[in-house]
């Protein structure tokens, strides 16, 4: 997940937090607003669902897919 990050802004936040708050949303089922304070701010954690969801090309699954088939957290 890491080359997927745009090298404009020196790195704050952890992208482990980030994807542990990802899977926090997805176990739990809360809106994003609803994230404990122990993970980053809902708007940075959506900011990276959507830049992460997002499929390169059509015949490319999505980043965030292509990590949760390999946690075998999803079928595919």
């Amino acid at each position: 997940m890491e080359v997927s990050r745009k090298r404009t802004h020196p790195k704050h936040i952890d992208p482990y937090d980030i994807f542990c708050a990802m899977l926090y949303v997805l176990k739990n089922g809360c809106p994003w607003r609803d994230l404990p304070a122990d993970y980053p701010k809902w708007t940075t954690v959506y900011y990276y669902w959507m830049s992460w969801s997002k499929a390169p090309t059509s015949d490319k699954p999505a980043l965030l897919t292509q990590v949760l088939k390999k946690l075998s957290l999803i079928d595919g």
